[in-house]
């Protein structure tokens, strides 16, 4: 078997084993928004992006992204960074996202290929 074959083959198998973690998208947004929280007084993070996209009446302001990363599990990766607005602290904020999402995108792999090996 072609050596690019078999990883193929490892990394289809591995995607099938974990689904989502197969790739690792991170990203980090500035602005301005008003949320209506629930009953709890808890952020609604599930829909909050996708109502905000969708110019929902009950969200206002405007998010801008700054910055997003996309790593995929054969190595390659994709980023995104604004041109303008982009501090420090966002740049170390999402550097941490991006650090604790591949760890525990690592330990979760780890586990399937166990698994799969077992």
């Amino acid at each position: 078997m072609a050596e690019g074959k078999g990883w193929n083959n490892i990394a289809a198998s591995i995607s099938e084993a974990v689904g989502d973690l197969a790739t690792l998208s991170v990203e980090t947004y500035t602005g301005e928004l008003e949320v209506v929280v629930d009953a709890d007084n808890k952020l609604k993070w599930d829909s909050m992006l996708a109502t905000v996209r969708s110019n929902e009446p009950e969200v206002k302001g405007k998010l801008k992204l700054a910055l997003a990363t996309q790593i995929k599990i054969d190595g390659d990766s994709a980023n995104f960074i604004a041109e303008t607005g982009v501090t420090e602290a966002l740049i170390q904020t999402h550097a941490s996202a991006v650090k604790n999402g591949s760890e525990f995108r690592s330990k979760v792999i780890g586990l399937a290929l166990g698994k799969l090996t077992s």
